[in-house]
């Protein structure tokens, strides 16, 4: 076959890291490549009127003019999309996959880790046994912690029930949780083939032992755990967010932290990277990751999605693998 016209949209990082080059060497045996780094559709438009296909990061998101000059154009590959920008693509007839299930795995698996983390206390444990201070239940049941628990049978809310939730459901299912979900968009039959339950966001809040929001993350659902939500936590819950810091009301999370009655495990900010002076940072029962939700192992599944699809898309005449249906775009993006 001839080769084909690839442009690449990658940040610069993944140039220089050796672990991507056996994809880079990929895409130079099968197509005349470009590598850019536009920041807008606009600086976009020269190389999208030479492209067959585009593999890119998250930015810039086209526009149906954008499109316009991309007679070419067959194929789109990114991270993750807007709903115009899905639309765009779906106008022009060119073929778009959304690769963001890439990270739903890895995501929920972090949330397990938090949950275990600190139900066990196992983060404690470990620096108390560095600084030389540990206990040793040596006046048993006296010197046990009370906030150190099993993960069994406890009541878990999730808010959004979309890769990561469902996921995380699957992970908790041998800890024989009850597990209650808030999504208005997931249909009956999806629940019942999890084994959860449907539930209102005021119920999962209230009554729930460990709450996870994991929601899409648009216009529509910011903040969505509003104050009162948050104010109704009963003491001792763990509350999660591993999805958009969007989601939250973040000034009313900090100041339920504040009273220190509930656990809180943070991977994802207002701020990003978080400020050194953050007072996130100074609680004794928050617990902070520097937005680890996807790893290496989600980017090396993204690229290897990438190649089906250009062997799928432009070898073969097929359709994407990966689109998002129109009818499904309510859980994306509406926003840069």
């Amino acid at each position: 076959m001839e080769k084909y016209h690839l442009v690449l949209n990658l940040p610069e990082a993944f140039y220089e890291d050796h672990r991507f080059k056996k994809y880079f060497d990929y895409f130079e045996a099968k197509a005349h490549v470009r590598r850019r780094n536009h920041e807008t559709g606009e600086a976009f438009r020269e190389d999208l009127a030479w492209a067959d296909a585009v593999i890119m990061w998250t930015f810039p998101e086209f526009t149906v003019e954008d499109l316009s000059f991309a007679p070419r154009l067959k194929y789109i590959g990114k991270l993750n999309s807007t709903r115009a920008a899905v639309e765009a693509a779906a106008r022009a007839g060119i073929e778009l996959s959304d690769m963001r299930g890439c990270y739903s795995e890895s995501v929920a698996e972090l949330a397990l880790a938090h949950i275990l983390n600190v139900y066990r206390m196992v983060g404690r444990h470990a620096e108390a046994m560095k600084r030389g201070d540990e206990t040793w239940v040596l006046r048993a049941p006296l010197d046990f912690d009370s906030r150190e628990r099993v993960l069994k049978g406890a009541r878990v809310g999730i808010v959004g029930f979309g890769g990561i939730g469902r996921n995380l459901s699957r992970f908790l299912a041998p800890f024989g949780c009850a597990i209650r979900v808030s999504d208005p968009f997931v249909d009956d039959a999806v629940l019942r083939d999890h084994g959860v339950t449907r539930a209102g966001l005021e119920e999962i809040f209230a009554a729930s032992d460990i709450v996870v929001v994991c929601a899409a993350n648009n216009t529509g659902t910011e903040k969505l755990v509003n104050r009162a939500l948050i104010d109704s936590l009963a003491p001792d819950t763990l509350f999660i967010n591993c999805g958009r810091a969007i989601l939250l009301d973040n000034g009313a999370l900090l100041d339920r932290i504040r009273r220190g009655d509930i656990d809180v495990c943070l991977d994802v900010f207002e701020t990003e990277p978080l400020p050194k002076d953050d007072p996130l940072r100074g609680f004794d029962r928050v617990y902070l990751s520097p937005h680890r939700g996807g790893l290496l192992q989600s980017f090396l599944e993204i690229f290897d999605r990438f190649i089906q699809d250009l062997e799928g898309v432009l070898e073969r005449g097929e359709r994407a693998r990966w689109p998002v249906p129109l009818e499904q775009i309510h859980s994306l993006r509406d926003y840069r």
